[in-house]
């Protein structure tokens, strides 16, 4: 199946968000990024394993997640941007997909809510093009930890073009009122965020004693949800007839693409 990208249906990304792409992704290759992703890639991968059906979207590129959509039991695994880079299918921003409704079985959302400027959109738009029963995997940072502080009171070099961090209590509430089932929610990753691959080897202490303290002082948290069905259809039949229309029209042109 050929994906369009953006010389298919048109976008036009903003300049500044181009610009803080570039520079989360030079951020994501030094030490602390590196071992921020393999955790997060960790996480993931166990629980990506469960969806299944014919499409999964990764929406915002974030590191190097291949290995995590090539865990899912889809037929096809897509990379969703707003920017063109290597291994980007589909160039759309987040909250304006070019996706046609409830064509997709699985989302994964790796911190894109806290790179947007209208993130409960973002979330409306993951509500949309799911199917029912479809799966939706969040990343998110805690605003309340360490990694919050040092955002809240650092430099803008650490995670570049975050625009804001958002509670987990706070995605849960949106996920309810959009109508997901909240099936996990999980808090990990309890290293100081210091630069240092010295300090950050000395800290791998940080995660037993902060899984013991109960998680509130955890780095990031992963939210897992399920879109819910309110129809006298069974999932499956319904799954069975838009088959078609998903291989034959992924990605349509629609008001949603900004020129």
């Amino acid at each position: 199946m050929r994906y369009p990208c953006a010389m298919d249906y048109p976008t036009t990304p903003d300049a500044d968000h181009q610009a803080g792409s570039s520079d989360i992704d030079g951020w994501l290759e030094t030490p602390l990024g590196q071992c921020l992703v393999d955790s997060e890639k960790t996480e993931l991968e166990e629980r990506v394993a469960q969806f299944f059906g014919f499409e999964l979207l990764q929406i915002g590129d974030w590191g190097a997640l291949q290995s995590v959509r090539a865990k899912a039991l889809t037929r096809n695994a897509v990379l969703v941007s707003a920017k063109v880079s290597s291994g980007v299918q589909i160039v759309s921003e987040a909250s304006h997909l070019a996706i046609a409704s409830d064509t997709i079985d699985g989302v994964i959302l790796p911190h894109t809510l806290e790179f947007d400027e209208e993130p409960h959109r973002v979330l409306r738009e993951a509500e949309r093009i799911l199917s029912g029963e479809g799966k939706l995997a969040i990343l998110g940072f805690n605003p309340y930890s360490f990694w919050g502080a040092r955002r809240l009171f650092g430099t803008r070099r650490f995670l570049p073009g975050v625009k804001h961090m958002l509670s987990r209590r706070r995605i849960c509430d949106w996920l309810t009122l959009l109508g997901f089932e909240l099936t996990e929610t999980r808090n990990f990753f309890y290293r100081l965020p210091i630069n240092n691959q010295r300090v950050l080897d000395g800290s791998a202490v940080c995660e037993r004693v902060g899984a013991r303290l109960g998680g509130f002082m955890s780095g990031v948290y992963l939210i897992m949800a399920k879109k819910r069905v309110y129809s006298a259809v069974p999932p499956r039949l319904a799954r069975r007839s838009k088959k078609a229309a998903v291989v034959g029209g992924l990605v349509k042109p629609t008001s949603r693409n900004r020129s």
